[in-house]
């Protein structure tokens, strides 16, 4: 059982995670939008953008750039789905074209 000093430290620690790590949608004046986690004006944890060009990525970010796992899909249906780091493809991955054969 947790002791009343204890309630109040778990309290602040997890008003904090929420205040740092919010989730919105964000629409950009060129016409992408982002729709995900955000932690001190970046994008950040989960979240999804779409580019106007139809491209798309849903996947993991760390300081307003791709880093982790997640997917890209071009428009006209090809998709990498793998690790990224600082924004750039890195590590193991699938492409698939858009008739999901494997490559």
């Amino acid at each position: 059982m947790m002791r009343n000093l204890d309630r109040r430290i778990f309290s602040l620690i997890l008003l904090s995670i929420l205040v740092n790590l919010a989730k919105s949608i964000f629409n950009y004046n060129n016409g992408d939008i982002y729709d995900g986690n955000w932690s001190n004006n970046n994008a950040e944890g989960k979240g999804k953008y779409f580019w106007k060009n139809g491209d798309s990525y849903d996947g993991d970010w760390k300081n307003d750039k791709r880093h982790g796992k997640g997917v890209f899909s071009w428009k006209d249906g090809d998709k990498y789905d793998g690790e990224w780091k600082n924004g750039v493809k890195d590590g193991s991955c699938v492409y698939f074209d858009k008739k999901n054969n494997k490559s």
